[in-house]
């Protein structure tokens, strides 16, 4: 028999690969600083500030959705100023979708002014008919609302 400070614990023999693994350097992804989850899909994003001394700005995120017919969702989202966090940064205020898939593909976004509203133009072609273009333009409002003014094609 061995005297009784040689032997070891049977606990400590269990504990100690357990506080070891605890001890041990984790990798990012496990600390807690993953990033956000983003759509495959997202092609474009593009965002303009409001006119004058509006606070805020305006986001446009277009999706791609398919594989052998690709067509495109747009998105919009208005942003309002946060800081909360002591880093400047963004917060959405609300989001709407402008386009659903389906019926047209979205090349490009252009962005203009019109007194207090922002202007979305967005141009591409038909899903089903990549020879006819279509082009619709959204006139949007720093409240939140979004008014059609050239829908895309036949909708």
């Amino acid at each position: 028999m061995k005297p009784a400070a040689t032997r070891r614990s049977p606990t400590l023999r269990t504990l100690l690969p357990i506080l070891l693994a605890l001890l041990a350097p984790r990798p990012a992804a496990l600390a807690g600083d993953a990033a956000p989850t983003i759509d495959a899909g997202v092609t474009t994003v593009s965002s303009a500030r409001w006119p004058g001394d509006t606070p805020g700005a305006v986001r446009a995120i277009v999706v791609d959705r398919g594989y052998e017919h690709v067509s495109s969702e747009v998105h919009v989202q208005w942003l309002q100023p946060d800081d909360a966090a002591g880093v400047p940064g963004w917060q959405v205020a609300s989001s709407r979708m402008l386009v659903a898939a389906g019926l047209h593909h979205i090349d490009s976004t252009h962005w203009s002014s019109a007194g207090p509203h922002l202007r979305l133009a967005l141009a591409g072609h038909r899903t089903y008919e990549s020879g006819i273009e279509v082009r619709c333009v959204f006139e949007l409002a720093p409240e939140g609302v979004a008014r059609m003014l050239t829908p895309c094609g036949d909708d």
